[in-house]
């Protein structure tokens, strides 16, 4: 193999171990400095020198913080990780925490596990039998305590998780703890939107309250420009809330500003627009072109509102006007005026209302035919684009994320009809297209390594989904991309902010590697990867080695939203037969389905090594250049696994 993971990052220093380490991370905790915990501790989760108390005290600061689940299951690994004479104590840690939450059935749980393991352990403590006494006093009052109120209803763990802060909330919290944002993360970005949009809030509540020239005055802040703005930087929606509940006043605002162009009609043909405006004596082209600012502005705007509001089609229609909007001022005056560095109708413009577009086209329209037209306009504002100027303003992976999504709901448009034996309704299974297919995973990995790592995880789900349907592959690049995977959900989650869901995926059907039975094959795939000896490993990527493993094709029953891996790869270059699905069973059975490829010619099994190398290939050159350095983790992985 010719693939290099140079460059790489420096070995990161381990994590200090033992008693110091112990005091410092449990005092930060007892002092509330929950995000400092969090500062310290990312990477840090992924590395197994964590003492078992560090570990606990980081569990109970993602409890605190609202990461439910993700503090269940560290504080479970901690308590796994101690010796037994310390298990009792975290688990009365435990128990403590549960019950200030108020899950009081889980708090006598933990209560009484910790007795258990204090009066089984007791003996061999060096503590007074005073002192034994009265920690078994604590845990005892805590159980009963606990217990009695266990039946009354405690808080379910999903109603703590659903009481997590705003994405926001935990970007300023972390922020007044003393933390320091990345720049273009998608907390700094989201602060700052969060400031504009609530000032914009402001401004229009208050020119609501006002007359006369006070209120003509409130026009000059503009503050649908500053609205237009954060749009164009492509935040997080959930900052949009306010803006939402008044969506009557914001239109009623831009009705206002827009009265004072009587030039303007918001309404009007765009033909007829600009014969109009141009007919208008004592009009130059300067500001002719301020006059279709005003439009743009205002009408993406309006667009955007319906798309927060659900009504796709609206928007999509909307957007769909403004971009030939977009032509036909280029066409009128590209020669005479300088577009590319205009505010409002520059390419970068253009191809943020393209990138709308595209969203919500995923939403609304009903044929490839509609899809293709819109993908191929997302595609045309991309032609000669700035990529340093748009990765820098984090609107790069926006634009790759939207043509993935639009490539993946072609491949299902033109997948095939398959009959597949032994099912029942044979009727609802596809193999999806596989040139929309491949297509939409390229995209996906471009915007996996272009988007700031803060929310990522969604998108490499898409990945593996893509490579899982699109069949053939071999199997090291599904662990190599199901351990990056696993890397960034360890990484956010103690990351600035956690989200329940990928937000960035937001406007995509629902991930389909969770909603259905894709990921427990990929899991299962993934296991297999410590089932081999070394010596196997290194001869995989050999096609005529007896230990090349391809996964065969998959099928997809989208009634049943499952996923039928077939028998055995099979040469595509022929008709499709009536190939009857498989379920993995035993480890010994999946080796032999994935070896179902030796009945092959080996110019068909070098193909796909070569396909599988090229997705390997991409992400690596790409993270180096957009990140610059491969995290150490899954550099080792890569020596140990892949290569």
């Amino acid at each position: 193999m010719s693939v290099s993971l140079s460059p790489l990052a420096p070995p990161e220093a381990a994590p200090p171990e033992g008693v110091e380490e112990d005091i410092e991370m449990m005092n930060l905790y007892l002092d509330g400095r929950y995000y400092s915990i969090l500062e310290y501790t990312s990477p840090r989760l992924l590395y197994g020198s964590l003492t078992p108390t560090a570990r606990m005290a980081i569990a109970l600061t993602l409890f605190q913080l609202g990461r439910v689940n993700i503090g269940f299951r560290e504080m479970a690994l901690a308590v796994e990780l101690a010796p037994f004479g310390s298990r009792g104590k975290m688990l009365g840690h435990i128990g403590m925490c549960l019950k200030r939450k108020g899950m009081f059935r889980e708090g006598a749980e933990c209560y009484l596990e910790a007795l258990s393991f204090y009066r089984a352990f007791s003996q061999g403590m060096e503590q007074s039998s005073e002192t034994l006494e009265a920690i078994e006093s604590i845990l005892c009052e805590g159980y009963i305590s606990c217990k009695e109120r266990s039946d009354s209803g405690g808080v379910l763990r999903e109603l703590l998780e659903s009481a997590l802060p705003p994405a926001y909330v935990q970007a300023q919290e972390y922020v007044l703890a003393g933390g320091v944002l990345e720049q273009n993360s998608v907390a700094s970005v989201l602060l700052q939107n969060k400031t504009t949009i609530d000032d914009v809030v402001l401004v229009i509540l208050r020119w609501k309250e006002s007359t006369g020239h006070e209120r003509r005055s409130y026009t000059v802040k503009d503050p649908t420009r500053h609205l237009f703005n954060c749009i164009k930087a492509f935040g997080l929606n959930e900052i949009y809330t306010e803006l939402v509940r008044r969506t009557a006043l914001v239109k009623e605002y831009i009705e206002y500003d827009a009265s004072h162009f009587p030039e303007i009609d918001l309404n009007l043909d765009n033909k007829y627009a600009l014969r109009t405006l141009c007919k208008i004596s004592l009009r130059s082209a300067l500001s002719l072109i301020n006059l279709y600012s005003v439009i743009v502005k205002h009408n993406t705007i309006l667009a955007f509102l319906e798309f927060l509001n659900g009504d796709y089609s609206l928007a999509f229609h909307k957007l769909e006007k403004l971009l030939e909007l977009f032509d036909l001022v280029e066409e009128t005056f590209s020669k005479t005026i300088d577009l590319h560095s205009h505010e409002f109708l520059s390419p970068s413009v253009k191809r943020c209302i393209a990138i709308y577009m595209g969203q919500a086209a995923l939403n609304f329209c009903p044929t490839s035919d509609a899809i293709e037209e819109v993908l191929s306009a997302v595609i045309d504002s991309g032609m000669n684009i700035n990529i340093k100027a748009e990765y820098i303003s984090g609107r790069l992976d926006q634009f790759f994320l939207v043509c993935g999504g639009l490539f993946e709901r072609l491949s299902v448009m033109r997948a095939l009809n398959m009959n597949v034996e032994l099912r029942d309704p044979s009727g609802n299974v596809i193999r999806l297209s596989k040139s929309e297919l491949e297509e939409a995973i390229r995209k996906y990995i471009f915007a996996a390594v272009m988007r700031p790592l803060d929310d990522v995880v969604e998108l490499y789900d898409r990945i593996l989904w893509g490579l899982l349907l699109y069949g053939g592959i071999h199997v090291k690049v599904l662990w190599f991309f199901k351990f990056i995977r696993d890397y960034f959900l360890v990484a956010n989650e103690c990351a600035v902010i956690h989200h329940h869901t990928s937000e960035v995926c937001s406007f995509l059907p629902a991930n389909p590697l969770t909603s259905g039975n894709g990921g427990e094959i990929v899991d299962k795939i993934y296991s297999l990867k410590d089932t081999f000896p070394h010596s196997d490993r290194l001869g995989m990527w050999n096609e005529s080695h007896n230990s090349c493993f391809l996964v065969p094709q998959v099928f997809w029953d989208t009634v049943e939203n499952q996923l039928i891996l077939l028998d055995e790869f099979f040469d595509e270059r022929y008709p499709y037969g009536a190939e009857k699905g498989f379920i993995f069973s035993t480890t010994q059975r999946a080796k032999r389905k994935l070896k179902g490829h030796l009945k092959l010619h080996e110019s068909i099994v070098k193909f796909q090594l070569d396909k599988s190398l090229q997705f390997i290939e991409l992400w690596i050159d790409n993270y180096a250049e957009y990140q610059t350095l491969i995290p150490e983790p899954i550099s080792k992985f890569w020596k140990r696994y892949v290569a």
